[in-house]
């Protein structure tokens, strides 16, 4: 009876933990109501980041054949000057603030818009690196974080192309 009870044990914790998990609207509503700030400036800081470079995020699984790597696509990441005056803590709540905002349609997204993703809550995060700002999106499956490192990389050609990027 105790290893019965036992062996339950942990897929009732896990279903608890799943049943747990915020739909994408709700963590969108939760986070727009703690990070937003009211203005433009979001919007004018958002449209004038500097693309150095953007790709898939990756990381890498042992293959079952046991000599090579498994490349897994786990978002991407998005390297920008860092703008005039906007620490990476600011940077991380602006974009942050702008997915929660497009994700519940409070604001329109702009062309190949990485930040955010229809239906689903991205993970961002904002380090400094090597003196600019590498910007990381996550989603929760592989499906999703292919469209992640498509719109970023399509973000990073739009910039290119717009004379907003390092290269220009």
């Amino acid at each position: 009876m105790k290893t019965a009870v036992l062996a339950v044990l942990p897929i009732a914790a896990l279903t608890a933990a799943c049943a747990s998990a915020f739909p994408p609207a709700e963590k969108a509503a939760e986070v727009e109501r703690l990070q937003c700030d009211s203005g433009a400036t979001a919007e004018n800081v958002i449209r004038s980041v500097k693309v150095i470079e953007a790709g898939p995020l990756y990381s890498y699984s042992a293959s079952n054949a046991g000599d090579n790597d498994l490349k897994i696509v786990d978002g991407a990441k998005i390297v920008v000057r860092p703008p005039e005056g906007v620490s990476a803590d600011r940077l991380l709540r602006i974009l942050q603030c702008h997915s929660a905002q497009v994700l519940l349609g409070q604001q329109a997204n702009v062309a190949a818009d990485p930040f955010w993703l229809p239906g689903t809550w991205l993970n961002i995060d904002v380090k400094p690196e090597h003196g600019n700002y590498a910007v990381t999106l996550e989603a929760d499956s592989v499906r999703d974080n292919l469209k992640v490192a498509a719109h970023a990389m399509a973000y990073g050609r739009a910039q290119a192309l717009a004379g907003n990027s390092v290269d220009q």
